[in-house]
């Protein structure tokens, strides 16, 4: 039977350690197929959940736990993977160059990409204390179905609302707090501990949370070599169309 799909061995770089259930993070990833790419082009507003229903199928073995619930160092890690076994490393990117202010093609190795690993020794604190309001808060890792939730939530509230008001930021600090006090919240009784929180406290919040997913996974900041006047861009990494559709010589 015609097969061309190709395999690679990866191991999460949460290594497992940050879930409910534990499992074995070093997997077995396949390339894409045109099952999948047709999966990727059907409209859906919930994106993250897509793309993890692909990585899920492309994913070997059977995981107590899919992509959608798994930290966004996971996702992103093996979003990356599955590019490269499917269309290889070389990945290009379109900007202006700092230097010759001229707009460039550049072109990255996704294979250098510098990955964080979580260190089992000195995993990350997902519990803090408000300055101001001195609760203690506990977070939860971002997720891709928490970021759907985010989105999907916001446009529910802005339609019902109809008004003009920016629900992701409340939905936000709702979808990635875990408990206040040792406490678990239902709805309601979180969001009025949101709506209430100051400021400060927001930014705190906003500031751990970042800290804590950007302790695993795939270091957003890039550098990229002009390919007119040779000099070195840094810069975040940005997936556009050659992501999933690459040009050929």
């Amino acid at each position: 039977m015609y097969n061309s799909t190709i395999q690679e061995n990866f191991t999460l770089p949460s290594k497992g350690l940050i879930y409910d259930q534990k499992f074995d993070p070093t997997i077995t990833l396949r390339s894409m197929t045109v099952m999948e790419e047709m999966k990727r082009l059907s409209y859906n507003a919930s994106e993250y959940k897509v793309m993890s229903e692909i990585i899920d199928d492309c994913i070997k073995e059977q995981l107590p736990i899919s992509v959608y619930d798994m930290c966004i160092g996971d996702y992103q890690f093996l979003l990356h993977k599955i590019r490269i076994i499917t269309y290889g490393a070389e990945y290009k990117m379109v900007g202006v160059c700092p230097h010759c202010h001229q707009s460039q093609t550049f072109t990255y190795d996704l294979d250098e990409e510098e990955i964080k690993e979580l260190d089992i020794n000195n995993l990350p604190n997902t519990t803090v204390t408000l300055p101001v309001g001195k609760n203690i808060v506990e977070l939860r890792y971002q997720t891709p179905r928490l970021l759907d939730f985010i989105k999907t939530k916001a446009k529910e509230r802005r339609d019902k609302a109809k008004d003009n008001l920016t629900y992701e930021l409340l939905y936000t600090l709702m979808a990635f707090i875990k408990t206040v006090d040792g406490k678990v919240l239902n709805e309601i009784q979180l969001e009025e501990f949101c709506k209430k929180l100051n400021l400060k406290d927001v930014n705190y919040l906003l500031k751990c949370e970042d800290n804590l997913n950007k302790a695993i996974g795939i270091n957003p900041l890039i550098t990229l070599t002009c390919p007119a006047c040779g000099g070195e861009v840094k810069t975040s990494f940005r997936q556009q169309s050659e992501f999933f559709s690459p040009e050929i010589d």
